[in-house]
């Protein structure tokens, strides 16, 4: 692919599902960042979990990192090898503008942001077992982290329906990769 797709979405709006349809249906490769956050539930696989580092060490083993962000106090990253090798990139805001200015491999860089409603981000945390204070306390980090979201991004994307989001996404994807030349 000519892009990497990154995929910007609060806590709860379905970026992991969504990427994981993506990868499945057509053979995208999603970028696996690292972290030093403990997996949420055994089996866990969409990051490459790394623990009791620290920041000086991750720079240190780690020389080509292109973004790297802090949240609820456990660091992700993700190196430009990654990032060359990938075709889907689920990252934060703050993420997002890092790899921005950063990357500069072989690839263009297209952000989707993908949106659901309070009410659905809630139930899919709580269905996935994050307790009540955990819930309260991403939707409050949330709506500082994404006040300026709009700005970032190329397209916005709704998923209160897996099939729909995925097949937009798709089309998104299609239609950019169709167009001549890279798409930074």
């Amino acid at each position: 692919m000519k892009n990497i797709y990154c995929i910007v979405g609060e806590s709860g709006a379905g970026k992991s599902r969504v990427v994981e349809e993506l990868c499945k249906r057509y053979g995208l490769i999603e970028l696996c960042s690292y972290t030093t956050r403990k997996p949420r539930f055994k089996g866990e696989n969409s990051h490459q979990f790394v623990s009791g580092m620290t920041i000086g060490q991750i720079h240190q083993d780690y020389p080509d990192i292109v973004a790297e962000t802090v949240f609820d106090g456990q660091m992700y990253w993700c190196t430009q090898a990654q990032a060359d090798a990938a075709d889907l990139y689920v990252v934060d805001p703050a993420g997002l503008e890092m790899f921005r200015e950063r990357y500069h491999g072989k690839k263009g860089i297209k952000a989707i942001y993908l949106k659901a409603t309070g009410v659905t981000r809630r139930l899919r945390m709580a269905n996935r077992g994050d307790d009540p204070a955990q819930i309260e306390a991403r939707i409050s980090h949330d709506r500082k982290a994404f006040a300026e979201v709009a700005n970032l991004v190329d397209i916005t994307v709704w998923n209160d329906a897996l099939v729909t989001a995925v097949d937009e996404i798709w089309d998104y994807i299609q239609n950019t990769e169709n167009k001549k030349g890279r798409g930074k």
